[in-house]
């Protein structure tokens, strides 16, 4: 229905309003098949621009299975000498 996308794109553009640079997202990622977790969430953060930039391997467990859990960040604002000040 696209509400995660809609979701999405309204707190970027308030944490671009008030100064923050970058969103950092820690998703949970099956191992293997799991009747628990699929790699949608995954799928979805890449379509939104998001980059992996590291997994911690076998790191979570839940509903009795071991999942990794990836790192993932999209810059939404310019890193300059003099940020602007968000507080």
């Amino acid at each position: 229905m696209g509400i995660g996308r809609i979701l999405y794109e309204m707190l970027e553009k308030e944490l671009k309003d008030i100064g923050i640079l970058n969103m950092n997202a820690c998703i949970a990622s099956p191992v293997g098949p799991s009747k628990y977790l699929s790699p949608d969430s995954i799928d979805f953060h890449l379509r939104m621009g998001f980059k992996e930039v590291g997994t911690f391997h076998k790191s979570g467990f839940k509903f009795g299975e071991w999942f990794d859990m990836m790192w993932m960040e999209k810059m939404i604002g310019e890193h300059t000498s003099s940020p602007k000040k968000i507080f």
